[in-house]
């Protein structure tokens, strides 16, 4: 395990969700309320654009002191001298990355089953994302809800630092600590609230009481 991953609470960006402000703006917001780790995604973007949106928000997050992790593309995690790079099934496998592109950086992986989350952590990874607890992480993906029962029950069965995904909120971030999470990853419960400031905060205060 790197020596990055010691917060509890990673956020993933989606410009796509905020309300009434910029990216920037909004994240902006998040790392003064004390957010730490910051997945970079938009992966919707073309490959110029992305690259320069990523430098404003390294930018940004070196400023605060903010951990930066790239979503997908580790030559742009590279570019972007981020910590590290988070995989998933329509990625490079997690061996490709370590052993043919000597990665050196954190690796992280979007598990959505105790097995990927195991298979995950025997390619070396060091989180993986358990997703989704509560909702779909996507509104075009039809995947069944963990609920956080089986959620428990599940984590029980991974040895790694698990991050619970998929309608985090404030409200249920301790009940995922209490299930056995290591942190928990959230998208539109701060990017999507029209106070960033204030919705960081509450869940910071959740996830470390």
């Amino acid at each position: 395990m790197g020596d990055y991953i010691i917060e509890r609470l990673l956020l993933i960006t989606d410009r796509l969700v905020i309300q009434g402000s910029d990216l920037l703006a909004a994240l902006d917001a998040s790392f003064s309320a004390g957010l730490r780790l910051l997945q970079f995604r938009e992966k919707d973007l073309p490959n110029q654009e992305r690259f320069l949106l990523g430098k404003e928000v390294k930018k940004l997050a070196d400023s605060y002191g903010v951990k930066l992790i790239v979503n997908g593309d580790p030559s742009l995690a590279l570019a972007l001298n981020a910590v590290g790079v988070h995989l998933g099934r329509s990625t490079l496998p997690i061996q490709v990355v370590k052993n043919k592109l000597k990665f050196e950086g954190i690796i992280g992986y979007s598990a959505h089953t105790v097995d990927e989350a195991k298979e995950a952590f025997k390619f070396g990874a060091d989180y993986v994302t358990l997703s989704p607890v509560f909702q779909p992480v996507s509104k075009t993906k039809s995947v069944q809800n963990l609920g956080l029962e089986i959620f428990r029950d599940e984590i029980d069965k991974v040895s790694g630092h698990v991050y619970a995904l998929g309608g985090i909120s404030s409200i249920n971030a301790h009940d995922c600590i209490d299930a056995g999470a290591y942190g928990v990853a959230v998208v539109g419960s701060i990017l999507g609230s029209d106070d960033p400031f204030h919705s960081t905060k509450e869940i910071l205060k959740t996830v470390s009481d």
